[in-house]
């Protein structure tokens, strides 16, 4: 069993209902990361209550992992045109790392599934050993792929 939620319509209804399409660079406009999931600008004055703003109501940050740098890019636009906070990690090490250490900061990971150094299989692995380790709601982690090889 994977540790990344597809990007199916179905995982992506906690989100809202968006979607995310097999690229970043065509990410949903949708609300594919709705205020009423404690992120963003208008979490706080959200009248209704979803699961993830009961789970990580501290946390205001989406964590995202991309080693491709233009779509980092893409990610991160789309994430600043509706006013959400984010941090970048490079590959899924260094998602490891930033999110052992500041676990309480972000509400999502959206999580590059092929990397270098580390993949998100990996990295998603590793966390949720983390959090089930020190008894920690898990945190949604969202797949991304761009589907650019044969392989993917």
């Amino acid at each position: 069993e994977n540790n990344i939620s597809s990007s199916s319509s179905s995982s992506i209804s906690l989100l809202g209902g968006g979607g995310l399409s097999s690229s970043t660079a065509a990410l949903s406009s949708s609300s594919v990361l709705s205020p009423t999931v404690g992120v963003g600008p208008s979490s706080s004055s959200s009248s209704s209550s979803t699961p993830l703003e009961t789970l990580h109501e501290e946390a205001s940050k989406i964590l995202i992992v991309e080693d491709n740098v233009v779509n980092q890019q893409v990610v991160c636009r789309f994430l600043d045109k509706y006013g959400y906070a984010y941090e970048v990690a490079s590959d899924g090490r260094e998602a490891v790392d930033m999110y052992s250490k500041r676990h309480c900061f972000y509400s999502i990971i959206l999580m590059d599934c092929q990397m270098p150094n580390m993949d998100g299989y990996e990295a998603s692995t590793i966390i949720r050993e983390q959090e089930k380790a020190a008894h920690r709601t898990p945190i949604p982690i969202i797949a991304m792929t761009a589907y650019a090889q044969d392989t993917d």
